[in-house]
């Protein structure tokens, strides 16, 4: 495997496929900065470990060829239950304020804390295209927005300890979508579909 530790990409930056690339302490997207990954590449998250996007995050996956970002313990909790299907491995995808035109198609987003968090922007600018993708097993939110433009197509966002998609304010378009709540892990789960304007 490669070894990733607290990587801070500055400048536009590939990363592709081949062995296996385990992050530990996250990768930070410069604010004037491009991170591209690309078809087949496998991100494994140590715990607390995330994507902090303060530029630009094209996850360009294909339908042969899907990203998958997940957690790195291949272990199981209990002999039925491996950890990569239980919520809460990593940190998951955070996009700052100062972060717009992100896309995400054909990846694989699970066992996360929260899957995808938007934070306060620019109304006027769209801040991420989420196209053919599972947000799966959060241990927060699948996707949480606050006063931003999302748009989410063909998506599965799913199986949140909170809600599953969750707007606060902002625009969202979502188009042929499954959005389902059936957490397994806590009774007190949140809803599949939150929103309010503030």
């Amino acid at each position: 495997a490669e070894f990733i530790n607290n990587l801070r990409i500055k400048k536009d930056t590939l990363i592709s496929g081949g062995k296996p690339k385990i992050v530990y302490g996250g990768i930070t997207v410069d604010s004037l900065a491009t991170l591209r990954i690309a078809p087949g590449t496998t991100l494994y998250f140590h715990a607390n470990a995330g994507i902090d996007v303060y530029g630009q995050l094209l996850c360009e996956g294909t339908p042969e060829n899907n990203i998958v970002l997940r957690g790195d313990r291949m272990d199981n909790m209990f002999d039925y239950l491996p950890y990569d299907l239980v919520s809460g491995q990593w940190k998951g995808l955070y996009f700052h304020s100062s972060s717009y035109d992100n896309l995400i198609q054909h990846t694989d987003i699970h066992s996360t804390f929260d899957g995808i968090v938007c934070d306060s922007s620019d109304v006027s600018r769209q801040k991420l295209a989420l196209y053919n993708s599972t947000v799966h097993n959060c241990q927060g939110y699948g996707l949480k927005t606050v006063s931003s433009i999302v748009d989410v197509r063909n998506c599965q966002i799913s199986n949140t300890l909170n809600d599953c998609v969750a707007v606060f304010g902002g625009g969202i378009l979502l188009q042929h979508c499954t959005l389902a709540q059936f957490y397994p892990f806590d009774s007190r789960r949140g809803a599949a579909l939150s929103f309010t304007n503030f």
